[in-house]
């Protein structure tokens, strides 16, 4: 299922401080995405390929008899079933757009500094887990020094531990991220001890 730009959103002021735009929530229409830009408005991003292709899933795919029983022999042909499902993706092409947008770097550090200050002001510990790829794209220097822990998961990240066709996470999955997350909480948490 998609679902629509529904949520407030934080933009960096001119004075570097944060502020919440899009609130209260407006009602987008099904199967469209979008944005915050630079300039601090909300833009449809989901041209109108996109938004047929996603209300053909979700009207009529999701909810036939007979898309049901060619959904199961598609399962053998996961080249097509990945093919279809981009055709229709919607947040894969956010995601690849905010790898070349400088102000969502920008402002994902921001906010990334905002969470960890406000941890650090209750006593709380604060780290991030994320692949290697997320690091080296915002190239943050308070992850390199070492000021904010970034922990990376590379290791346990492979096709193994989500579900066929999907990204979340199977049993096998939060089983490993569990395994690396564990020594480290017990660490943060034997250190607190102190």
């Amino acid at each position: 299922m998609r679902r629509p730009f529904g949520k407030p959103a934080f933009a960096i002021r001119e004075d570097d401080s944060l502020e919440l735009v899009g609130s209260p929530v407006p009602t987008y229409p099904l199967c469209a995405a979008y944005r915050l830009t630079p300039e601090f408005e909300i833009k449809e991003i989901s041209g109108a390929r996109k938004r047929a292709f996603c209300w053909l899933q979700m009207k009529l795919i999701d909810h036939s008899a007979l898309f049901t029983v060619a959904t199961m022999v598609l399962r053998e042909m996961p080249a097509v079933v990945i093919s279809l499902y981009r055709a229709g993706d919607i947040v894969n092409e956010q995601y690849q757009h905010m790898l070349q947008d400088e102000y969502a770097k920008r402002l994902t550090k921001r906010l990334i500094s905002e969470i960890a200050a406000i941890a650090a002001e209750e006593g709380s510990d604060f780290f991030v887990v994320g692949r290697k790829e997320i690091s080296n794209y915002l190239a943050f220097d308070r992850f390199a020094s070492g000021e904010i822990e970034y922990i990376e998961k590379d290791e346990i990240d492979n096709g193994e531990i989500r579900y066929l066709h999907d990204g979340h996470y199977n049993e096998l999955g939060h089983e490993r991220l569990a395994n690396l997350l564990a020594p480290i909480a017990e660490k943060h948490l034997r250190n607190r001890k102190r």
